[in-house]
């Protein structure tokens, strides 16, 4: 079998979503099996982006105040045992030593299934008076339960890794809002990092962490239409500070218990992020968690590589904040390293070969469109700031041709618009799929009328602007290339009424042109066609918008998709259907778990979660969706993974 054939994967997503994540887990060199089922080898293509992950929120723990320790992975039966809730709900999972040896211990222990044991019988050591509080400490570490469902690389392994904050306070509102802290965190690691929109809530009674009061959640969709559990903050009241005999003597010299929180984030991020972004073609990795954003692919040609190459290599020394990979790899096909890095997800992938080097010019293909645009080193970005751009629009990407056309009077033809701007700029459009030099001379003759002239050449420069496009009503992005053609004779065509609405062209001597252009992508156009020397922007500039605009555009396809698969629905028979159609449900409900258990058994879709973002959405009039009582709250159920 071809090294092609091995690295593609066989399975389409919509058609089996679980084979296809196997097979991008494994083709995009992200793991690796081990002979304990639900362990797994981490591989740097995956670890890098929990180091990223483990990066973004210890920033934002720490300056918020929490710090963090490290605590023992064993833990003594008697510690584990001490609170009755907690025990219970962990028991079926925990994973025990027994043996040193040949020796039979006295106390069996438990490998950390979690840590509020562990850590609670230190607190109580540490805590004596008010002024040892608040007291919030994180620990990143590993953590073993020992699942009976079938593991799942990143979802629901048996060692997995993780962050547990554990944090103790004087009064129940200072933990209240801590809670709400950093479950805001957590949504900021999908949206900020992962470009994966999440709700915000809080987890039924019957879902919540067993110890907890309550429990809050952050909640992806998955395009299977199943929800991910990805990152939970709990307030666990005083239960653990009265088995663990957590107190403090407070200003009036009273015991008090404190009031205490937990809250993890897994490696369970990394499953949503793979199921969120992937394709056919492999792993998409959101920029900001890519650690190589950048490949150079240089296209070697027999006697022609040393130039490339050191191209090639000048370009990454430009790029190198992106930490760029040159595959200069001379054994291997273009086709196959364009194949292996888009396999493993790397969001920009910069061809150059002789031609280009020649041209000035690169071409850059983004991973999640596939997109390929061909780009010339002396470019000038303007107005990326968005500020010439209509608020709440979206921005659109157009590849334009802008053509200076000359006479032999010593005139070039500009287009004199019709809009409160009173543009005045050069032949100008869109690409649209057509080669530059057929657009070009499409563009000539719609918007003048004439018929005969000639190439004359491409000038080596390049404009990247984002503005709002009046005649069109929206924001563009416009990358324009310009080539300059001669006139040959008169001969023209009456133009469109369209055309003529929009423009009306005109002749103006050269030595003029500079004076009446008015938008300055034109102006360097001009500047470039007479030769005057300017100040270009790096390819680096380029880049850093590029890689913004990908993540972006995951975002909202993401958002765009969760939105499509999730109903509101008012009774049983619709949510049965709606759950056999793989959606997620918005409905009116009286909570209950008597009524959460029977809805599974009947369905196998559970509560989500309660979202904060419906707490004031009306009731009035509803019913509950099962019990036909009056509703409690607005809740998401759906199936899980």
């Amino acid at each position: 079998m071809a090294k092609e054939q091995q690295l593609a994967i066989t399975v389409k997503k919509e058609e089996n979503i679980s084979e296809w994540y196997t097979q991008v887990i494994q083709k995009a060199d992200m793991i690796e099996y081990t002979k304990v089922s639900g362990c797994m080898v981490f591989k740097p293509n995956s670890y890098q982006i929990w180091e990223i992950i483990q990066d973004f929120l210890n920033q934002k723990i720490k300056k918020s105040g929490v710090r963090n320790a490290y605590f023992p992975l064993l833990i003594p039966e008697s510690l584990l045992t001490k609170e009755e809730d907690h025990v219970e709900g962990f028991t079926p999972e925990v994973a025990w030593v027994t043996h040193a040896g040949q020796s039979e211990l006295k106390e069996r222990l438990a490998v950390r299934p979690t840590s509020e044991t562990v850590m609670y019988d230190a607190y109580s050591k540490w805590i004596q008076s008010y002024r040892d509080l608040p007291l919030r400490m994180n620990q990143w570490c590993n953590i073993v339960r020992w699942e009976f469902k079938h593991p799942t690389p990143f979802m629901r392994n048996r060692e997995f890794l993780w962050q547990e904050g554990h944090t103790a306070f004087a009064t129940k509102e200072e933990a209240d809002k801590e809670v709400r802290e950093i479950l805001q965190y957590y949504a900021d690691v999908y949206q900020e990092l992962l470009a994966m929109p999440v709700v915000q809530g809080r987890k039924s009674v019957k879902e919540k962490f067993a110890g907890a009061d309550y429990s809050t959640t952050v909640e992806p969709l998955a395009p299977d239409g199943k929800v991910i559990q990805g990152g939970t903050s709990h307030h666990l009241g005083q239960n653990f500070s009265k088995a663990f005999d957590i107190t403090f003597l407070d200003k009036n010299q009273k015991k008090q218990y404190v009031y205490q929180n937990s809250w993890g984030l897994s490696t369970r991020t990394i499953a949503g992020m793979i199921m969120f972004h992937s394709d056919n073609n492999g792993l998409v990795l959101p920029p900001r968690v890519a650690y190589n954003k950048v490949v150079i692919v240089p296209l070697l040609f027999k006697g022609k590589e040393e130039k490339v190459l050191k191209k090639a290599y000048e370009l990454a020394e430009t790029l190198q904040e992106f930490n760029p990979i040159v595959d200069d790899d001379s054994k291997l096909s273009a086709g196959f390293k364009f194949n292996k890095w888009e396999m493993q997800g790397i969001p920009l992938r910069i061809e150059i070969g002789p031609r280009d080097v020649d041209n000035n010019e690169v071409t850059i293909a983004e991973r999640d469109t596939g997109k390929k645009y061909r780009t010339k080193l002396n470019m000038k970005l303007l107005h990326f700031d968005c500020a010439r751009c209509e608020p709440n629009k979206e921005i659109i990407k157009r590849e334009n041709v802008a053509v200076i056309l000359e006479n032999d009077k010593d005139e070039i033809l500009c287009l004199d618009w019709h809009n409160d701007k009173k543009w005045k700029s050069f032949v100008i459009g869109g690409l649209s799929g057509q080669d530059i030099k057929t657009a070009a001379q499409n563009e000539i003759m719609e918007e003048t009328g004439y018929q005969n002239f000639e190439f004359v050449k491409e000038l080596n420069v390049e404009t990247h602007d984002k503005f709002y496009a009046i005649h069109k009503d929206v924001n563009r992005y416009a990358i324009t290339k310009a080539l300059v053609y001669k006139l040959k004779d008169e001969t023209k065509i009456e133009i469109s009424d369209k055309e003529k609405k929009l423009h009306t062209p005109i002749w103006i001597k050269k030595d003029k042109v500079e004076e009446i252009l008015n938008l300055e992508a034109m102006k360097i156009i001009w500047n470039s066609y007479l030769e005057k020397e300017q100040k270009y922007d790096s390819i680096d500039n380029l880049v850093k918008t590029m890689l913004e605009d990908m993540h972006e555009r995951l975002f909202n396809k993401a958002k765009k998709m969760q939105d499509e698969i999730t109903v509101e629905i008012n009774n049983f028979d619709d949510f049965k259907k709606a759950i056999e159609e793989n959606k997620r449900c918005l409905v009116p409900w009286a909570e209950s778990v008597e009524s959460e258990t029977e809805i599974k058994e009947i369905t196998g879709a559970k509560t989500s979660c309660i979202p904060f973002d419906m707490m004031d959405k009306s009731l009035e009039g509803k019913k509950c969706f099962f019990s036909g009582e009056k509703p409690t709250c607005w809740c998401y159920f759906a199936k899980s993974y």
